[in-house]
Order: structure tokens, then sequence, then C-alpha cells
């Protein structure tokens, strides 16, 4: 009888101890939802179709595909100094919150001089290979889904790309759109 007591007991504290963990696995995950200081999804998607269709006289058969860049910020002032930097090195950036700045390259439908006929996309980032939040990420589908409705009808299909820090974090992510649901 003493060792049944014994059995009981260890597996009653076994069973405490794993829904303890469970509970405290729970408490630490961090939240799906978007943080109060990102941009509703919706305004995202508004915000990526007045970028893209900030173009003074748009070009798309100049246009063969789109990269999708970290650009390094650090806190709020690297992000907006970064953001400046990046109008004029980028087609777009991408803040933290996931609002999309248009850059002058798009504007004046312009190339950047080491990858001519690649649309940039610069996203804010606090370490190279961190995953985007999650306005971020929203934005950077809209912004693609948008180019690629835009451009392709007469460049075919725009192909995406990442740079080299993100391929391990988005390795089986396709930043294309499924273009056979749109309407």
């Amino acid at each position: 009888m003493n060792q049944r007591a014994r059995m009981v007991k260890t597996l009653l504290c076994l069973a405490l101890s794993m829904t303890g963990a469970a509970a405290l696995l729970g408490w630490l995950d961090p939240s799906t939802t978007p943080s109060p200081d990102a941009l509703p999804f919706a305004t995202i998607e508004s915000v990526a179709r007045e970028a893209v269709a900030n173009a003074i006289n748009l070009e798309p058969d100049r246009w063969r595909d789109v990269r999708v860049a970290s650009s390094p910020a650090g806190g709020q002032l690297g992000n907006l100094l970064a953001a400046r930097a990046d109008w004029e090195s980028s087609h777009f950036f991408v803040r933290f919150d996931g609002h999309i700045t248009c850059g002058s390259l798009w504007r004046n439908q312009r190339d950047r001089l080491e990858s001519p006929g690649t649309i940039v996309v610069e996203v804010a980032q606090e370490e190279p290979g961190v995953a985007m939040s999650q306005a971020q990420w929203v934005g950077v589908r809209s912004l693609v889904r948008l180019l690629t409705e835009t451009v392709a009808p007469t460049a075919g299909e725009l192909p995406v790309t990442a740079d080299n820090s993100w391929q391990a974090v988005y390795q089986h992510v396709e930043l294309e759109p499924d273009m056979s649901s749109s309407s």
C-alpha cells in the first residue's frame, strides 16, 4: 500500500507541474494581436495603395522584379532618420508600425544604380534577420500585391526576393500573392 500511495503522489506532482509549466508558457507567449502603435490593417492597405499610385509617370515596362530588403534602424529617432535616408535610396520604405512611405525613386520612376529594373522595398529592422512585425508583414504583402496588379499586366510575372538575412526566417513563406484568387 505504501508503494501505491507514493505512485499516486508522484503522478499528482507530475500533473501539477505540467499544468503549472503550461500556464507559465501560456502567460509568456507573445501576443499575436498587433501592438497599439501599429496601424490598423485597413489603413495599411489604403496607405500602400496611395504610395503605389504616387508615381508621376508610371512606366510599367521598366520593372522586372521586387526586392524586399532590411534597413537598420534603432529606436524612434533611428526609425525616422532611416526613413528619411531611404526616401532617397529606395522605392518604398516600411516603418515598424507598418506605415509605408513612397520614395523619390518610385515617384520619378528611377532605378537604383546597383539594381536596374528592381523595385526596392526597404523594411525598418532593429537587427538583421529578425522577423518583420505583423504590421510590416501586412504592409509588404499589400505593396507586393498592388505592385503586381499595377506593373504585371505589361511586365508579366513580377518575382519577389528577400535579402539573405530573411532567407532563413521566410524560407517557407511566399511573399508573392496568389493572383488566382484576386478578382
